[in-house]
């Protein structure tokens, strides 16, 4: 055969070969749905006193103040140049520049600041999820003892799609879209290049007839 003919072959195959791959990756499948899943969490903080230390004072609101003299190496700064040159079409422009650095330390003392500050701090967190029954948050009352407060939220939502030769699927989907799926209906599910289903992205309803799974 033909050197010619046989690179050409070679240069033909080393790109049909990946597209070939791509396309099948991220052709359209279809899917019925297997599951759903939820989960919804509430994170607490909760008020407490803070033991901190600082070298600029007493903070404003602190308590348990004290102080401390301490010994410390403190670094001794100087000065260096070097020439840089900027390099243009027609001419070079050199220039000086000067740079801080630690030419040695010294023994010195400093005041250090123990207290205690008020603060909030990670408290309890609540989870609440099963199935597509009983969407809701999980609830405790707060504590009258310590304070507390909410500090942040969380849901996820998912549904398990299964295909016939690629197995099952799990999808995060925002709750809108979760909830409008139907669990008798048949689905186009969007894969990404490595083969997963594309997060966030709710799967296309299709007609279930004449369309094999």
């Amino acid at each position: 055969m033909n050197m010619q003919i046989i690179l050409g072959i070679a240069i033909a195959s080393a790109f049909l070969l990946p597209l070939l791959a791509f396309l099948w990756m991220c052709r359209p499948v279809v899917a019925t749905i297997e599951g759903f899943s939820w989960e919804r969490r509430v994170v607490f903080e909760r008020s407490a006193w803070v033991k901190e230390s600082s070298y600029q004072g007493f903070p404003d609101g602190s308590r348990n103040q004290e102080t401390e003299v301490e010994t410390y190496d403190k670094p001794i700064w100087g000065t260096r140049s070097h020439v840089e040159s900027d390099y243009r079409q027609d001419s070079t422009h050199s220039y000086i520049v000067y740079d801080s650095v630690i030419e040695g330390h010294i023994k010195s003392k400093r005041t250090k600041y123990t207290y205690e500050i008020h603060k909030w701090i990670p408290g309890k967190r609540l989870v609440k999820g099963r199935d597509r029954t009983g969407v809701s948050w999980p609830s405790s009352p707060l504590n009258e003892e310590i304070p507390e407060r909410v500090s942040h939220t969380q849901e996820l939502y998912w549904v398990f799609l299964r295909t016939k030769t690629r197995g099952t699927y799990p999808l995060q989907l925002a709750e809108s879209d979760w909830k409008a799926l139907d669990e008798k209906a048949t689905y186009v599910l969007r894969l990404t290049l490595s083969g997963r289903a594309k997060q966030q992205v709710a799967p296309r309803l299709i007609q279930t007839r004449g369309i094999p799974r």
